[in-house]
Parts: C-alpha cells; structure tokens; sequence
C-alpha cells in the first residue's frame, strides 16, 4: 500500500489546482480532492482489474 505522501505527490500531478495546494501546504485537503472527483480530473481506484 502506498504511503499518503505517495498518492499526495501523484494527486498533484493532476491539475494545477491540486498541485498549488500541494506545494502551499505540503497536503492536499479532502475537500479538494473531492472537488476534483467531481470535475473528473481524478479518478480513484481501490483495487480490481479494468
């Protein structure tokens, strides 16, 4: 399992607003992740095969 630093750095790597927050507060808040579900800029996936 990856740690939360690990999925923080690759959730920056997925717009620009999840990178600024990344960089200003060296974590990335629940609700901006969410929000960027919701755009579909992020799509999660727990485990199984495509």
């Amino acid at each position: 399992m990856k740690r939360k630093e690990e999925i923080e750095e690759e959730l920056a790597m997925c717009s620009e607003e999840l990178m600024l927050e990344y960089l200003e507060r060296q974590e990335i808040r629940q609700e901006i992740v969410k929000r960027a579900i919701r755009k579909r800029e992020v799509f999660p996936c727990y485990f199984g095969s495509a």
